[in-house]
């Protein structure tokens, strides 16, 4: 990653969902905690997200996915459907299972939407 900066949580989220997570991120900071909002740190990856989402995603201590259908249907290529396959590589396949928070904000089942793709 090219910041070395220190990222408590990270909050992955769809366009009509990002108030919610803005909304929990100013709450995480304002108790002292570093947090990783895309749309409030613009210049974080230095232009290159898609390049570095990995590193945030791995670096990040907790991560905070904010599950709807707009997240589910995102297509394959963008950068949600990205974030959400290196969510799950790490927390799923890696077994850092309790590092990884779901926050279902639209009704939409999680697990029938992770075996019908």
């Amino acid at each position: 990653m090219s910041d070395s900066k220190r990222i408590d949580v990270e909050f992955s989220f769809a366009a009509d969902d990002a108030w919610i997570g803005r909304d929990l991120s100013a709450l995480l900071d304002e108790v002292g905690l570093e947090t990783y909002f895309s749309s409030d740190n613009p210049d974080f990856a230095a232009g290159y997200l898609r390049k570095e989402l990995m590193g945030v995603y791995r670096s990040s201590v907790i991560n905070v996915m904010l599950w709807s259908f707009t997240y589910r249907d995102k297509p394959k290529g963008s950068i949600v459907k990205m974030e959400n396959d290196l969510i799950w590589q790490r927390h799923v396949g890696k077994s850092e299972h309790k590092t990884l928070f779901i926050l279902n904000v639209g009704g939409s089942s999680i697990f029938v939407s992770l075996y019908n793709p």
